[in-house]
């Protein structure tokens, strides 16, 4: 731009003039186009909630892919006993090593062929979609109401998930820390005994359970905001009564109160048969020594 005077009456010219913002634009033109439908068919709105669906299942799949992967490392390196050549451990292994990895490569086995499932229904809810949207333009689909029945379904499962998970793997991690060197009666209450068939290092397995607890209840907090906001959105792009209130509060009532019972009779079960086992044990064995 040429400078002028201020009492000068000519026209101003600009030249060369750019916009500093173009490229950031541009970026977020890029950024919106991604989440719109390809065919045009369905809004930006409903279009986004199936994108990040299909999103979150794919990182969830790999997730579990990865936790299968090294589930199975740590197996075929307990079984061809190569912690003891790299010198992590000094010990040859137990058959009781196998018991921890085996169950976490069957669990994330099991949650990765699910979540494959779930993407590929994904892909046909949005199919089908595009097709009522043809024979009518405000049809809500029923692959959204049971998306949203889902979610709540989650959160449910989760909480509870956490629940059992902060009593009895922190109450195991106590065990291991604890009981590591204790040694009541040689034969029957010989924890030191039992729990280095379990583990080679209690110390080190403590540590692992005690961190599982924390991050447990930290993954808890940051998917309860994210499943609270792919509800909003849910109800934002398809409207409030996609699922009914008093369908929501009966089906949270009725999930809650199972998990309540299958955990107050896990408690008592883990109380009173240990009560047993030791109220036998103190009228035969120990009751003889007498």
């Amino acid at each position: 731009m040429k400078p002028t005077p201020l009492n000068n009456t000519q026209t101003v010219h600009f030249e060369n003039y750019k916009i500093e913002n173009t490229t950031n634009y541009s970026e977020k033109s890029s950024y919106k186009s991604k989440l719109k439908d390809p065919y045009g068919i369905v809004p930006n709105g409903p279009y986004k909630v199936f994108a990040l669906e299909k999103r979150i299942i794919l990182i969830q799949v790999l997730f579990y892919f990865i936790i299968s992967l090294l589930s199975a490392i740590a197996i075929t390196l307990i079984a061809t006993n190569s912690l003891k050549k790299i010198k992590l451990i000094e010990e040859d292994y137990k058959w009781s090593w196998f018991i921890i990895p085996a169950i976490v490569l069957i669990f994330s086995l099991y949650k990765f062929s699910v979540r494959w499932i779930e993407h590929s229904s994904i892909k046909k809810s949005l199919n089908n979609y595009r097709e009522e949207l043809k024979r009518n333009a405000q049809s809500v689909p029923a692959s959204i109401a049971n998306l949203y029945k889902k979610l709540v379904k989650q959160q449910i499962h989760h909480n509870w998930m956490t629940i059992f998970c902060v009593f009895y793997v922190g109450l195991a991690a106590l065990f291991f820390w604890y009981f590591q060197d204790k040694n009541f009666n040689d034969v029957i209450l010989n924890f030191e005994a039992f729990i280095n068939k379990i583990t080679p290092s209690p110390t080190y397995l403590s540590i692992v359970l005690t961190i599982i607890v924390v991050l447990s209840i930290v993954i808890l907090i940051v998917l309860s905001i994210a499943r609270k906001k792919r509800l909003s959105d849910i109800q934002e792009y398809f409207g409030f009564q996609v699922i009914k209130d008093t369908e929501v509060d009966q089906l949270k009532i009725r999930m809650n109160r199972i998990y309540m019972r299958l955990f107050f009779l896990s408690i008592a079960i883990l109380l009173v048969i240990p009560a047993i086992i030791l109220l036998i044990l103190k009228r035969t064995i120990f009751g003889k020594r007498k």
